[in-house]
């Protein structure tokens, strides 16, 4: 277990054994209320991991529109008008900003 230096250490982006702040976040992982993000120091090789719980949650900004609204306004149908022939035999042209394409 670490020590409540050791601790504030690790909680201010440190390695609690070397005090290094050369570190590599190698995973995170997220089970129910907590997140946890495994460290690992390019000092001293220690790992350990920083222990995060969801206290709370605010609303940074509502959405714009519905994410439905926006999936049913795309339409395909510009980009296969760009094209002629079969692609699946091997000969089409696509028509781009860029010029024809085979």
């Amino acid at each position: 277990m670490f020590t409540n230096e050791q601790k504030e250490a690790a909680k201010n982006y440190r390695c609690p054994y070397c005090g290094s702040a050369q570190l590599n976040y190698e995973g995170s992982h997220m089970y129910g209320n907590s997140y946890w993000d495994e460290v690992f120091c390019m000092e001293c090789e220690a790992s350990w991991s920083l222990i995060y719980e969801l206290t709370d949650a605010a609303e940074n900004e509502p959405p714009r529109e519905s994410v439905s609204e926006t999936r049913d306004s795309i339409d395909p149908a510009p980009f296969l008008r760009n094209q002629e022939g079969d692609p699946s035999e091997g000969r089409y042209v696509h028509r781009s900003l860029f010029g024809d394409r085979k």
